[in-house]
């Protein structure tokens, strides 16, 4: 699939999990929440902590550092510390596997 990385299959994943990958030079973490996967930028903007080291909880993931929290659906801020929101990247799945974009679908807010 032009423009996209497959990175891991649908089985590998259950619901609330997420990890990180090395998307074309980007730090990207996916999680899957109630059977859908959603890829956002994998550090922090506030004090650039790996968020796969927080937790998950509905569609939100909390940094482990301050306690910053973001939406994984779009990359916005849900709770402060942070300010800027995360990169969010495209995900498709396509014969049981796992497709994120090489690129960010829009600059972050």
């Amino acid at each position: 699939m032009e423009g996209y990385t497959c990175i891991d299959k649908v089985e590998s994943f259950e619901d609330g999990d997420m990890d990180n990958y090395k998307v074309n030079g980007y730090d990207i973490l996916l999680s899957c929440v109630s059977g859908d996967f959603y890829a956002v930028e994998a550090i922090c903007t506030h004090e650039y902590a790996e968020l796969a080291d927080g937790d998950l909880e509905d569609y939100f993931v909390t940094c482990p550092l301050h306690f910053a929290c973001f939406d994984v659906r779009d990359g916005s801020v849900k709770d402060p510390p942070a300010t800027k929101s995360l990169q969010t990247f495209e995900v498709r799945v396509e014969d049981n596997l796992i497709w994120i974009s090489n690129s960010p679908k829009e600059v972050r807010t």
